[in-house]
Parts: C-alpha cells; structure tokens; sequence
C-alpha cells in the first residue's frame, strides 16, 4: 500500500487521538502530532507519532481555531505535502477549514476511507444524507481529512514508543 509521506495529527477531543493516531500510521511514513498539553504529548508518543508539538500559550479567550496559522506554519516548514487528520467534531471542521485555506489545500469531510492512490488523497464519505458513498481524489500536496468515528481501530498506547518533543 502506498502511504503518504507526512501524515498531522489534531485532535480537540482527547478520545478521538488513539483512533487519528491509528488512521496516520495506516496511511503515513512519519506520523506527527499537534497537542494541547504535556499530557497529552506523552499520550501521542506512546500511540505512535514520531514528533510530537505542544500548541501553548493560549489565552483563554481564544479558540483552538486560532492555532491554524502557527499550525500551518509547521506543517509547511516540515514537510512539502501529505495528509492532516482531524476529527469531524465542529471545532475540527473549523480547523480543517481554515487549514485548507492556509495550506492551499482540498478539505474532505466526514471520511470514512482514506488511501494514498497514484500519489494522491483518494477518500470515501457519505453523501445524499447517507444514501450513497462518495469518493474523490485530492490532488494538491496537502489533503485535510476530518474523519467519522469509526473509520479507523484505536490504537493501543504502548509505553516502550518514544516520539521527538516540540514546543
């Protein structure tokens, strides 16, 4: 199977990580990671991801949102295309969203398959209300994927996995 070469984790809901995290390591080489706390940085590493960013600094009155171009920023710096994962909750479309315009990406909701074919995103998501099943191919660099529950098997923590800390 043909994978992607960079695969960004975000997740705003902590329940939603082991099961993005499982999804990067199906259909990425280099699996990394956005968290919001030290916790959660350990929780990533152990799931799999190889580096690891610690989004800080955050006033309390801002959204998880305004963290796009900061990550943006990174996802550019380290990597010229590939897949960002996020969850469908409405704060991860919101990102996907404004990722996708920092990135100049195509944004693909609610998938329910993702794969790397010919090079490129080819992903599955319900349409017609769920009636029928869509697929598209993305063909800009990076492809930003909210994923429904389900779509991937949890990942299993495992202590002995050790990632690279950024903050």
């Amino acid at each position: 199977m043909n994978k992607f070469s960079s695969v960004w984790v975000f997740s705003d809901t902590p329940s939603r990580l082991p099961e993005l995290m499982s999804g990067a390591q199906a259909v990425g080489e280099k699996v990394n990671a956005f968290v919001l706390n030290e916790a959660d940085s350990a929780t990533a590493c152990h799931l799999g991801a190889d580096h690891v960013w610690l989004l800080s600094g955050k006033p309390e009155d801002r959204m998880i949102e305004d963290y796009a171009a900061a990550m943006a920023e990174t996802i550019r710096q380290h990597s010229e295309g590939g897949a960002v994962l996020l969850p469908n909750t409405r704060r991860g479309k919101l990102l996907a969203a404004k990722l996708g315009y920092r990135l100049s990406a195509a944004v693909s909701n609610d998938a329910s398959e993702v794969a790397l074919q010919d090079g490129k995103a080819a992903v599955k998501h319900m349409v017609y209300g769920g009636l029928a099943i869509g697929a598209e191919t993305i063909a800009s660099p990076f492809a930003v994927i909210t994923l429904s529950s389900g779509t991937f098997d949890a990942q299993q923590p495992d202590a002995s996995r050790s990632g690279e800390m950024h903050t």
